[in-house]
């Protein structure tokens, strides 16, 4: 249970994640000219030959060293010339060369983290999912979710799974069936027009192939028949008939619902009804066969070995006349007391243990040759 619900848990993983966006390619870094960290006026823009407006940067710039833009020159044009000195010059070419060395630096960092982060996963040959023929590298890295000792065996979730199965049940009888008593209607037997009795199957609003299965039983003496149609509908139900109940017994699961099954039941009924009361063939020259249904004989007590009060009384006095006589037989000596014969058996070989003690049995000894 615990492994399909880790697995279910990575294809969902694996529907939700994203697919990488490409690696993006590393860009020239843009001219200083574009950024205008320190200025504050807007790009000047030059006209061409043809009379359209371009930028400094154009195509034939971009190989052009950071001192042929116009960072220094636009610095300078606030400063009067006599205050242009070579000290000047010099720091403005070093936070030129600054400000070049950041933006490298920046497009570098940008470039790694870009291709760290949209990097194709390395494929995983340990893997459950990894496939080599399969060009999509979006099962290579999934992996299965590390057992952290925090949890219970599969056995034991169904365990728990069956409790609170019982505990659900055991909520619904002691506060929602008593409230079903509100709902009860007394007992009514059925009328002499009803005769069908239908029997239902039900698991409890579980889903079960057998729950559309419908039996209906009915007598043939409660439907008003004579004699001849009782025997000839009996004859028609063949093995539908029990004859040691006196009724016939059909079901059907042929449709997918009980009320389709119990309309189908209730037309084979008056079909059979009818054709019992057709007056054209009775089927006298056809025996009731009951060959599907053998009645086996239960035994019975004897009525002649009950005990009844006479019977009591002639055994309580049968007892007594052997009683007496074998008291008879003690005071003459006839009967012959186990008990004492016994003890004197047991009595007995001690006895002659003893008296071999006392007594002593010569032996023979060999003689001697000379």
């Amino acid at each position: 249970m615990a492994a399909a619900g880790s697995a279910f848990r990575l294809c969902l993983r694996t529907i939700a994640r994203q697919r990488p966006a490409p690696r993006l390619r590393s860009t020239v870094p843009l001219p200083v000219l574009t950024q205008r960290t320190i200025s504050t006026t807007r790009i000047q823009w030059a006209a061409d030959e043809s009379g359209t407006a371009k930028t400094t940067s154009g195509s034939e710039g971009e190989d052009a060293s950071a001192s042929d833009y116009s960072f220094i020159d636009e610095m300078l044009e606030g400063i009067p010339e006599e205050e242009r000195t070579p000290e000047l010059v010099k720091e403005l070419q070093n936070i030129q060369q600054t400000l070049e060395a950041q933006d490298r630096n920046m497009h570098k960092s940008l470039d790694e983290e870009a291709a760290t982060l949209f990097k194709e996963p390395r494929p995983l040959k340990d893997s459950f999912w990894f496939d080599e023929d399969d060009d999509d590298p979006m099962t290579h890295d999934v992996q299965g979710e590390d057992f952290d000792e925090d949890d219970i065996t599969s056995m034991a979730h169904g365990k728990l799974d069956e409790l609170r199965e019982y505990r659900h049940y055991a909520r619904i009888t002691a506060w929602e069936m008593p409230l079903l008593s509100k709902l009860a209607k007394p007992f009514e037997p059925p009328k002499e027009d009803e005769v069908l009795r239908f029997r239902y199957t039900t698991y409890m609003g579980e889903s079960h192939p057998a729950e559309r299965k419908v039996v209906v039983t009915f007598c043939p003496a409660d439907l008003g028949l004579t004699p001849a149609q009782e025997l000839k509908l009996k004859k028609l139900a063949g093995p539908r008939y029990n004859p040691e109940k006196d009724e016939i017994k059909m079901s059907c699961e042929n449709f997918d619902h009980q009320a389709q099954n119990k309309r189908y039941l209730r037309d084979q009924a008056n079909r059979l009804v009818e054709a019992a009361k057709d007056p054209t063939d009775m089927f006298e020259d056809i025996p009731l066969d009951l060959r599907h249904h053998p009645i086996k004989l239960k035994p019975k007590f004897p009525a002649g070995w009950l005990l009844t009060e006479e019977r009591r009384r002639e055994l309580e006095q049968i007892r007594a006349q052997s009683l007496a006589k074998d008291v008879k037989s003690g005071e003459k000596g006839k009967i012959v007391d186990g008990s004492a014969v016994v003890q004197r058996w047991l009595s007995e070989p001690a006895q002659e243990a003893q008296t071999q003690q006392r007594e002593k049995v010569p032996e023979l000894v060999g003689r001697r040759r000379r």
